[in-house]
């Protein structure tokens, strides 16, 4: 996938190939315990007009320390802007393959 053009994303494929399929809308803490290690999970960040961008491992725990786990919006609230940090937040979204072998934790950005 090239840029971005509109969120919800219509499909998102794996770095690796693999189709994913869209699943349920997550609350922070759901994100969270995602991220825990032994988990084989990934994280991509999608913003209108960027690249997609894909953290793994390691550094995706530092992103989310540092910057995402203060930002994730109540997937069941309207999003108020003035409410996150530098006006910036991610509402998260879990995709995975059907089959078990992945799971992809996506933050859409808004600011």
């Amino acid at each position: 996938m090239g840029v971005v053009v509109r969120l919800p994303l219509d499909g998102l494929v794996h770095p690796d190939g693999t189709a994913l399929v869209r699943g349920d809308r997550l609350k922070r803490a759901e994100v969270g315990s995602s991220m825990g290690y032994g988990t084989e999970v990934s994280l991509v960040v999608s913003t209108i007009g960027k690249p997609l961008v894909w953290r793994g491992g390691d550094e995706m725990r530092a992103f989310w320390k540092a910057d995402a786990s203060m930002r994730i919006a109540s997937p069941n609230e309207g999003i108020d802007l003035d409410r996150f940090p530098d006006g910036r937040c991610y509402l998260a979204c879990l995709w995975t393959d059907g089959e078990g072998g992945h799971r992809t934790v996506e933050l859409q950005e808004f600011h």
